[in-house]
């Protein structure tokens, strides 16, 4: 059931006149609702105004898309980086791109929407995708070099940091996409994503895409890669086509890199707290070190709902019947008595018999 409400969400959000604790979304680092980070995107707002309302290929061009870029590229430890709108343009332009030319597309399991275009149908498993990719090698590739697209996190145990199904493929033939929306800024090394750990697995190219508006709390997407390539893409017209991302939200990606270690630092602890306190979760899947619990159990959502907590809760387009479509998310924001209400709300549900 959706829920309405006129505030937007921080550590709780306000439904029908009552408060609840609000454990969902995917503002990681707490951003949106953050004093101080508000403060610095008005600031910078004023100064750039609310959007850029030209072409990145225009011959009168902003600066500070650069030094956002550089930045980017700097802090995720790729050669260079490209902005663009969000981070779903950002991987259909990177779909669109591979979609021709001397290339043949392939879609590892749980591949995100972002990457798809027309009726691309992604892997049901690794063992299948290993395979195709097999057979298809072995025939010369007739058709062009081989693209995987696959995203950087999953709750399935295979992926971030040690990618385990990836590294059974033949990576040094295959140019990897991987979207990394939901790792940039809170993994990686100080946060910088897993553009560092993909590129060891030593693929034939790397090109990392991803959104700016989850845990960096920015409207925006940025593609990761080589020079040469990026320069490439960078020529195309659906890249020089679309409006870039609000220059005062690339302003504020610069301007906030300290307080982004800060809440990084703060979603650590909440994770190591709320983990101590809930050593038991049947049913639940998580990754080392995420702030992300998946189930799929309608039970439990009204359950914690019933105690006043609102958690994310709702079947993806185009998502199988087994989908986990429940997502209990912590946030930098959350305060130890949050936490400590959640797990109490948890134990009691899952110390119940049948549950």
């Amino acid at each position: 059931m959706a829920n309405y409400t006129d505030y937007p969400p921080g550590r709780t959000v306000l439904l029908n006149d009552r408060e609840y604790l609000y454990f969902g979304g995917t503002s990681y680092l707490g951003l949106q609702a953050d004093p101080e980070f508000r403060e610095l995107l008005i600031e910078n707002i004023r100064r750039y105004g609310g959007s850029h309302g030209a072409s990145r290929l225009s011959n009168l061009r902003l600066k500070i898309y650069e030094q956002a870029e550089t930045r980017l590229a700097g802090w995720t430890g790729s050669p260079a980086a490209i902005t663009t709108s969000s981070g779903f343009l950002a991987g259909q332009l990177l779909a669109h791109y591979f979609g021709n030319g001397p290339y043949r597309p392939f879609y590892a399991p749980n591949v995100h929407a972002a990457m798809l275009s027309g009726s691309q149908v992604a892997y049901r498993n690794y063992d299948l995708l290993e395979a195709a990719l097999s057979d298809y090698l072995a025939a010369n590739a007739p058709h062009g070099t081989p693209v995987l697209f696959t995203d950087s996190t999953d709750l399935s145990g295979k992926s971030y940091p040690h990618y385990k199904a990836l590294k059974n493929l033949p990576l040094q033939q295959i140019i990897l996409v991987a979207d990394d929306s939901h790792g940039l800024g809170i993994l990686g090394e100080n946060g910088g994503g897993a553009y560092r750990s993909l590129q060891a697995l030593k693929p034939k190219e790397l090109l990392v895409c991803g959104s700016l508006g989850k845990a960096l709390g920015l409207q925006g997407g940025v593609i990761l890669g080589e020079a040469k390539r990026l320069g490439e893409i960078w020529d195309t017209v659906f890249f020089a086509g679309a409006s870039p991302a609000p220059p005062g939200h690339m302003a504020t990606l610069i301007a906030a890199a300290t307080l982004y270690e800060q809440q990084r630092g703060r979603l650590v602890r909440n994770i190591r707290h709320f983990e101590e306190k809930c050593p038991q979760l049947k049913g639940v899947s998580h990754m080392q070190g995420y702030p992300v619990y998946a189930y799929n159990n309608e039970q439990l959502t009204s359950f914690l709902a019933a105690q006043h907590i609102i958690v994310t809760d709702f079947p993806y387009p185009a998502s199988g019947p087994d989908a986990l479509t429940g997502r209990i998310i912590l946030s930098s924001h959350h305060l130890d008595t949050d936490i400590q209400r959640l797990c109490d709300s948890l134990n009691t549900f899952f110390s119940k018999p049948g549950t």
